[in-house]
């Protein structure tokens, strides 16, 4: 191997970790609204309905076009603002994440989450929920650090620091 190819393999190196670290934190990756909104639409409840009966969850879902979406689906019952809290002073970052979940943040405390399972069309077979930590990915929204990406809560641990 040659300098000049050493030298190119180092440069395209640095570059490569300069890019990951970029990501590293919430918030400095940019997105547009949309990434938002569809985050709201598919995970924040946004209407009031009997959250015990399988016929109710089934309107939700097809009054929101998210039938068939996934088997399981994941719902918060909290306010948005309590949800884009999270990548800001009501969420921290995960501790001890993977480099690629470095713009992950958990919530400091629980809400109530649904994961609603479904026969691949919209006949719910059950929607169970449980109160547990939320983690999202956030994202820089104009000026704004928003949720963008649900992400299953495995016991994942809270670090120090605030997402932004």
């Amino acid at each position: 191997m040659n300098a000049v190819s050493f030298t190119a393999i180092i440069l395209t190196g640095a570059l490569i970790s300069e890019v990951h670290a970029v990501n590293l934190q919430p918030c400095v990756q940019q997105s547009d609204i949309s990434a938002y909104r569809t985050f709201a639409k598919r995970h924040i409840l946004s209407k009031s309905f009997d959250r015990n009966s399988l016929q109710e969850w089934e309107s939700y879902l097809r009054l929101n076009g998210l039938c068939g979406r996934q088997p399981t689906q994941s719902f918060i019952d909290a306010k948005a603002k309590d949800v884009k809290g999270i990548c800001k002073t009501l969420g921290r970052l995960i501790q001890d994440a993977p480099q690629s979940q470095g713009n992950f943040c958990i919530s400091q405390s629980t809400m109530r989450v649904y994961d609603v399972k479904s026969d691949g069309r919209c006949k719910i077979t059950s929607a169970k929920g449980v109160d547990k930590r939320v983690v999202v990915r956030c994202a820089k929204v104009g000026k704004t650090c928003l949720p963008i990406h649900f992400e299953a809560y495995r016991n994942q641990t809270p670090s120090k620091t605030y997402c932004s």
